[in-house]
């Protein structure tokens, strides 16, 4: 369900023709369509389905699934929607300062066949996921020939294709051919390095009065109920995708601790 490629450097032969994309930092996500029809979502650490996200580091991800994808195009692809599965990164920090506004929270990756217990191949799987009205990976190379693909291109930070999200090159790129051999190459360090960050520092330091009237103004905008709760919750997930790597990677806060220090920093300061 969620292939973990090798290093490039040590991958196996390829064949055929290749498609090279930009993975962002984050973490594996898989999405389902359940028989009642409602979304279940697992990760590596979670197996299990769940309708719920399973937890924090995941929530912005889980919510944009649940608004973007398109359930009748899934229902209408195929004879059971229930023995797909879809699987992609859940985007946060990870050693890489991104526009958090043009980085989905959610990227997909794959597209998983229960039945035949294999994945689509690039192209194919890319299609789906953007049929589905959700956002693929971006493609650095496509259909390449393997004669043509050095991997030696990736052993220095320079070699990166520039990032589809960031000034900056891209994190890491995913390389695979039809036969679903696999490999991925990072640029930047997994866990990434930095100093831990803590949930009074985080708040100091990013959240702001008038953070707080323009998420507030943001809601209203949407027609949201503006509420201490609401809020609360829509910076969380804001704050979890941008400085996840320094609260939880490198530092041990805890997702209730942040919940809570920010809940009593907005009621503060909401109009």
């Amino acid at each position: 369900m969620f292939p973990e490629p090798p290093a490039l450097s040590t991958a196996p032969a390829f064949s055929g023709h290749l498609w090279v994309q930009e993975r962002p930092t984050g973490g594996h996500l898989g999405v389902r369509l359940a028989d009642s029809g409602a979304l279940t979502f697992q990760t590596p650490a979670q197996p299990t389905p769940t309708m719920r996200a399973p937890g924090v580091s995941y929530e912005a991800a889980v919510r944009f699934v649940r608004g973007e994808i398109a359930r009748d195009t899934l229902r209408g692809a195929v004879e059971d929607p229930t023995t797909v599965a879809l699987v992609g990164i859940a985007t946060w920090d990870g050693g890489v300062d991104y526009d958090w506004d043009a980085l989905p929270p959610f990227v997909g990756t794959d597209v998983y066949v229960a039945p035949e217990d294999r994945y689509l191949t690039p192209d194919a799987a890319t299609a789906v996921i953007e049929r589905l009205g959700l956002p693929a990976a971006p493609a650095v190379d496509k259909e390449l020939p393997t004669r043509q693909f050095d991997r030696t291109r990736y052993e220095e930070p320079s070699g990166f294709p520039p990032s589809a999200w960031a000034p900056a090159p891209a994190a890491a790129v995913l390389v695979r051919d039809k036969t679903d051999t696999r490999a991925v190459a990072w640029r930047v360090s997994q866990p990434p390095d930095g100093d831990a960050l803590t949930a009074r520092d985080c708040l100091d330091a990013h959240v702001s009065p008038e953070r707080i009237q323009q998420t507030a103004t943001a809601l209203r905008a949407a027609g949201d109920a503006v509420t201490v709760a609401a809020v609360r919750d829509r910076l969380l997930r804001t704050l979890v995708r941008e400085h996840h790597s320094r609260l939880f990677e490198a530092g041990t806060v805890a997702p209730d601790e942040l919940a809570d220090r920010l809940g009593e920093l907005v009621h503060r300061h909401l109009d």
